[in-house]
């Protein structure tokens, strides 16, 4: 993306109105904490999956190590089981994905000759960051659980750099941008914290 800025104005306007903490409501409710159980696993190649507590829509995967999507099935339900027979499947490493809007779960599985095992504590769990529109403001909303840095660059929709900043050891960011006077049309904001990164785009 552009990183020159086209319209100077604009993001004078932006910075000085955008930039304040914001005292919103979470957005990270509690009936979002979805529960992922891998059950039978050990016997043989395959194993029944069992998801639980799920708040609206879901995707599950079975990525490769090298992020290739095998088996991608969606979730409508707030419940979902599942039998899965990885006998195709070549001997090493892969990853169960559990997305939702506001949560992502990984679980590492390794596949043998003979069977499917996992280790619980190589389980990672993550507070996806959110963006969205509310009124002519535009919302941002991060649970930093690990608390590490987490950089933030808005761009405008032809690619022009709008904003960036780097926030330190905070829990939770909020930040709320004004676009009262800024034009119609795509914003997309990059958000990269603990070695990952995220795009969300919304239309004003």
């Amino acid at each position: 993306m552009k990183t020159n800025l086209k319209n100077k104005g604009f993001r004078r306007i932006l910075l000085a109105l955008a930039c304040a903490v914001l005292t919103m409501g979470s957005v990270w409710a509690d009936n979002d904490a979805p529960v992922m159980k891998i059950i039978n696993a050990g016997m043989g190649k395959q194993f029944a999956l069992q998801v639980e507590g799920l708040a609206a829509r879901a995707q599950f995967q079975i990525m490769t190590a090298s992020g290739t999507v095998l088996v991608s099935e969606n979730i409508k339900q707030p419940s979902y089981e599942g039998l899965y027979n990885l006998q195709a499947l070549e001997a090493g490493e892969y990853t169960l994905v559990l997305k939702t809007e506001l949560r992502e779960i990984e679980q590492p599985i390794y596949v043998t000759d003979r069977l499917v095992y996992f280790d619980a504590n190589e389980r990672k769990e993550w507070t996806l960051p959110v963006l969205q529109l509310t009124g002519r403001n535009l919302d941002f909303s991060f649970l930093n659980q690990a608390q590490g840095p987490v950089k933030l660059t808005l761009y405008s929709e032809d690619g022009t750099q709008l904003h960036e900043e780097t926030i330190e050891q905070a829990l939770t960011i909020e930040k709320r941008f004004d676009l009262t006077r800024a034009p119609r049309g795509e914003y997309t904001m990059r958000i990269q914290a603990n070695h990952r990164t995220w795009y969300r785009t919304v239309t004003y």
